[in-house]
């Protein structure tokens, strides 16, 4: 789960920050999100979010189209609201990316946090079989003398 999630977090962070781009570049909102949905790689994102560009033209707002989807983090979906509120999506996708951004490094940072210990555990036994298989032989054999 804690991988998958990380997954997820990436792949949204390269749609969003794929959407800022293209949205200032001067493309229309459909045709970027058509444009930025190449960008995932999941295929279960992929599945969640086909249809966007459909919904957009008939009328729904990004905000509404993007509510459904629990992958998509709280603080962006009101960013989001925020910036079809203002006419300032560019901005929007901009602030959303930087957070995204550090909430992933965040969440690898914490899995290095976990996973440092058992590391050092693990190599620790492996050294503890090391010792053991150069040792025991040693003293099988410092019987014999006697």
């Amino acid at each position: 789960p804690f991988v998958g999630e990380i997954t997820a977090l990436e792949n949204i962070r390269l749609y969003i920050q794929g959407l800022e781009l293209l949205c200032r570049d001067g493309h229309d909102l459909p045709r970027s999100l058509n444009m930025a949905y190449t960008m995932i790689q999941s295929a279960y994102l992929k599945s969640r979010m086909a249809g966007l560009d459909s919904k957009i033209n008939q009328g729904t707002s990004l905000y509404q189209s993007l509510r459904p989807l629990e992958f998509i983090p709280p603080v962006a979906l009101r960013m989001i609201k925020i910036g079809e509120q203002t006419g300032q999506l560019p901005w929007a996708f901009e602030q959303i990316g930087e957070y995204l951004n550090h909430t992933l490094l965040e969440k690898i940072n914490r899995m290095g946090r976990i996973l440092e210990p058992l590391l050092l555990f693990i190599m620790g036994g492996f050294l503890l079989a090391i010792v053991l298989c150069i040792f025991m032989p040693l003293y099988g054999h410092l019987g014999d003398f006697q």
